[in-house]
């Protein structure tokens, strides 16, 4: 293994295992779904189970109320994944408030993979921004997901809020 792969893995390791705040952070990791990983021959990216596993064994797990999964390569496929392995599970990452899944490729298929974490009653934020399933045609999407918990579902960066140009 060359140095720069394994720089890459150990730093990839100390953003979980140093952890200090609440946050786990793998924005723009080349996170992919687990059935892509295996057609690819070139350097191996981390697969969404890969991930998952990692921040499953973080010693302060229980602490853990963000995850920042944005500018990867996530599909609908991947949503199953991580509602199989977290949301399904209660007491697993229980303090869990924030989401951060923007700019994957997520598409309108999975609304529902998404409610029991929605319906945790500590979790506020689901960011979609910049994925298929809330950028072109949102109706199919939002027509499966209960009233209360669209509240929770970010759809518009926030930089154009802030800038009160949309």
């Amino acid at each position: 293994m060359n140095r720069v792969a394994m720089s890459l893995i150990l730093l990839s390791v100390g953003l979980i295992h140093d952890l200090k705040a609440s946050c786990v952070d793998f924005r723009s990791h080349q996170i992919i779904d687990d059935e892509l990983v295996k057609t690819l021959k070139t350097l191996k990216p981390s697969s969404i189970t890969e991930c998952l596993d990692e921040i499953l064994q973080t010693p302060s797990v229980d602490a853990i109320d963000k995850i920042d999964l944005s500018e990867n390569y996530i599909l609908d496929s991947g949503i199953k994944k991580m509602r199989e392995k977290i949301w399904d599970k209660e007491d697993i990452l229980p303090n869990l408030n924030e989401l951060n899944l923007s700019f994957n490729r997520i598409t309108a298929k999975s609304p529902n993979e998404f409610l029991p974490l929605l319906k945790r009653e500590k979790f506020r934020y689901l960011n979609l921004v910049g994925n298929a399933a809330v950028s072109v045609d949102v109706e199919p999407f939002f027509s499966e997901i209960e009233r209360e918990y669209l509240k929770k579902i970010i759809i518009v960066p926030s930089f154009w809020i802030d800038s009160d140009n949309w």
